[in-house]
């Protein structure tokens, strides 16, 4: 008799809890009534190329994962709110870019020098800029234009600002280096590796970003 209740009574937990469903990816912005958001590419000011449309493109992605919530690309004042991204840097490459690792022009790098004396070569590199993110809800033209300028801050305190936040966008990447001792000298060759290197990284440091952008803005809505 007393196990017949206990299997009633377990039976029934079971059942009653059949009807809920834990679903961790809801629409966090449903608390701002905000239902649509477009997303228009990101803002570049700093001198990493097309850092913008990287950054912009595993944004979308990220926002495109919640149910209830509808992206649209591109600056759409008809959604019900508008995602600004800022990418901000010093104006030249090297201001962005610390060295982490180097290597000495020996072996086969020492036939590319010539009579020039040996030095470091720096190969390891770690890219950091500032990602500024600013939603808008019920946007307008000048509103929008006002934040991609640099008098943005006078939106600040803005009650149709929603969101307002920066974030660090970093990557690490290696150079490939090689020695230039013939006409058919590597030195193309690893310029274009180079840049294929650095663009790789952006997209890996843009996915770090994304996640961050969501464990500390999103989920604090």
């Amino acid at each position: 008799m007393l196990q017949r209740l206990l299997s009633i009574l377990i039976l029934t937990l079971f059942t009653a809890c059949g009807g809920y469903q834990f679903v961790e990816n809801d629409n966090p912005l449903a608390i701002h009534g905000i239902r649509s958001v477009s997303v228009p590419m990101f803002v570049n000011k700093s001198p990493l190329p097309n850092v913008g449309a990287i950054v912009s493109k595993e944004i979308t992605l990220l926002l495109s994962g919640y149910p209830g919530l509808k992206v649209n690309s591109g600056e759409d004042l008809s959604s019900d709110a508008i995602l600004i991204g800022i990418i901000e840097g010093e104006q030249r490459l090297s201001e962005v870019m610390n060295t982490t690792e180097r290597k000495f022009t020996s072996g086969d790098l020492k036939t590319s020098l010539g009579n020039r004396q040996e030095f470091y070569v720096p190969i390891g590199t770690n890219v950091t800029v500032k990602v500024r993110f600013v939603m808008i809800k019920n946007p307008r033209t000048e509103e929008v234009e006002l934040v991609k300028s640099e008098l943005g801050s006078l939106m600040n305190g803005n009650p149709k600002v929603v969101m307002s936040q920066t974030l660090d966008l970093t990557a690490d990447f290696t150079r490939v280096v090689g020695a230039t001792t013939t006409v058919d000298s590597p030195w193309i060759v690893n310029l274009t590796k180079n840049k294929a290197i650095l663009e790789r990284a952006l997209e890996d440091g843009s996915k770090s970003l994304a996640q961050q952008f969501k464990d500390v803005v999103l989920n604090a809505f």
